[in-house]
């Protein structure tokens, strides 16, 4: 990641050398260098990016740990066992049910 900065100082150097000298050798190395310079400053972006959204579990523990108190905690496991519960209720009904009847409904406002 610190291997950015200098290498685009090199590469801007490199580009006004071949700016004010008018040399078309120079002025292609520039553009040759621009694609890996582009490279490193993507990456940097990229891998700060995936350090702030991409760790849910991280964030989730840490809010877990210090933000909720024990109280906040208990209402909120309480509120995912009542889904659960609720989920295992709708689950078991629906496995009586027959397909047909699901999907008749559905199918008639679709013709």
């Amino acid at each position: 990641m610190m291997a950015a900065a200098p290498f685009g100082i090199f590469v801007a150097l490199i580009g006004y050398i071949g700016l004010l000298s008018q040399n078309r050798k120079i002025l292609s190395i520039y553009t040759i260098l621009l694609w890996p310079l582009f490279a490193l400053i993507t990456s940097v972006g990229y891998i700060s990016y995936r350090r702030l959204h991409v760790s849910l579990y991280q964030k989730l523990k840490f809010s877990w740990i210090n933000e909720y108190s024990r109280d906040d905690r208990l209402v909120i496991q309480n509120a995912v066992s009542f889904i659960e519960q609720k989920q295992e209720r709708v689950s078991i009904s629906m496995k009586y049910v027959r397909n047909d009847t699901l999907s008749r409904p559905y199918s008639h406002f679709c013709l």
